[in-house]
C-alpha cells in the first residue's frame, strides 16, 4: 500500500493535468461556437434562397414550341428521304419528261414564240436542278433562290443565271424575245445539263 504522502502527491499532480484538459476542451468548444463551425451533421437540407417559379402555362407553351420544332425537322428529314427514293424511280420518267418539255420548246420557237420558249427552257432547268442536286429544291421556290442553292457548282449557276436573266427580260419585263435569245438560252440549257 502506498504512503499518504505518495498518494497525496499523485492527486496534487494529478489534479491540474485534468484541470487543464478541462480548460482545453471549454477552450476548444468556445472557439468552434465563436467561429461558428459545423459540430453536428446536418439532418435536413438546407434551404436556398433562390427560387425559380415558373407558371404551369408557360412550361407547356415551351414544351409545345419544342415539339413543333422537332416534329418540324422530322418531317423534313422524311421529305428528303421520300425525295431521294421518288427521284431514283422515276429516272427512267425523267428523261421521257424532259425530252417532251425540249419538244415543246422548240415547238413553241418553231412558231416564233420565243417567250414561251425561254419559259420552258427555264422549267427545265429547274428539273434538272432537282433531280441532281445535293439539297433537293422545293417547287416554292423562286429562280434567283435556286441560283443561291448551295449544291450548285459555278458552270450550272452560271448557265442558269443566263437563262433566269433572258427569261426575267422577256417573260416580266415584257421584252421581245428573238431567235438568237432562244438560241442562246438553248445554248447556256446544255452546259446546264453537261456542268457538274
Amino acid at each position: 500500500m502506498p504512503s499518504p504522502g505518495c498518494r497525496l502527491t499523485f492527486v496534487s499532480l494529478a489534479t491540474p493535468w485534468m484541470c487543464a484538459a478541462g480548460s482545453v476542451a471549454d477552450q476548444a468548444a468556445r472557439t468552434i461556437a465563436d467561429l461558428g463551425l459545423q459540430t453536428e451533421l446536418p439532418r435536413d437540407p438546407p434551404q436556398r434562397d433562390f427560387s425559380l417559379s415558373i407558371p404551369d402555362i408557360l412550361l407547356w407553351v415551351i414544351g409545345i414550341i419544342g415539339l413543333a420544332i422537332l416534329l418540324y425537322n422530322i418531317r423534313d428529314l422524311v421529305w428528303r428521304r421520300r425525295f431521294t427514293a421518288a427521284r431514283s424511280d422515276d429516272l427512267a420518267l425523267d428523261a421521257d419528261r424532259q425530252a417532251a418539255h425540249l419538244a415543246r420548246a422548240e415547238h413553241f420557237a418553231g412558231l416564233g414564240l420565243f417567250v414561251e420558249a425561254i419559259h420552258e427552257l427555264l422549267l427545265e432547268a429547274v428539273r434538272e436542278l432537282q433531280g441532281r442536286a445535293s439539297i433537293p429544291l422545293k417547287d416554292s421556290r423562286t429562280s434567283r433562290e435556286i441560283l443561291r442553292a448551295p449544291g450548285l457548282s459555278e458552270p450550272a449557276r452560271d448557265a442558269l443565271d443566263a437563262i433566269v436573266r433572258r427569261v426575267e427580260w422577256t417573260w416580266f419585263g415584257a421584252r421581245a424575245a428573238t431567235r438568237d435569245d432562244y438560241l442562246a438560252c438553248r445554248d447556256h440549257f446544255q452546259r446546264l445539263r453537261g456542268a457538274p
